[in-house]
């Protein structure tokens, strides 16, 4: 009922769902909006993008989560990066897997911490507009 709840959840903030050997991973797909670098200042951080063009590809970055109730209840997110080409197709296992390692062969664990936490600050402030929405506007 927890994954089911988070995955409703993604999804109705705009994330588009790519499976992924026997998982959801969710990502924002690489749009003019989704190109906006999101501010980590508050935690004292600088900017990171979750999406953004690599070799005229587009990648984004996404996750994947499941509760665990025994022994200890928690809510895991594994990290993950989707690679679409230009007409916004996901490419293929194999491509995917060539791609990540060219794309995120620099990447230390503080990078991937601060794209995960951007994502995050990004599903906030979705879930933000949506509550200070007008309910009486559609």
């Amino acid at each position: 009922m927890v994954n089911k709840t988070i995955e409703d959840f993604l999804i109705q903030s705009r994330m588009k769902r790519f499976e992924q050997a026997n998982t959801s991973v969710f990502y924002f797909q690489n749009t003019t909006d989704n190109r906006k670098r999101i501010s980590l200042k508050s935690v004292g951080k600088t900017n990171v993008a979750v999406t953004g063009k690599n070799k005229g590809n587009n990648w984004s970055f996404g996750i994947s989560s499941y509760a665990i109730l025994y022994p200890e209840p928690y809510i895991k997110v594994n990290s993950h990066i989707i690679f679409e080409n230009a007409e916004e197709v996901v490419f293929g296992q194999e491509e995917h897997h060539a791609l990540r390692r060219k794309f995120a062969f620099d990447w230390y664990n503080k990078d991937w911490l601060d794209t995960l936490l951007g994502i995050m600050f990004k599903l906030s402030a979705t879930n933000e507009e949506k509550e200070n929405r007008d309910p009486c506007q559609q």
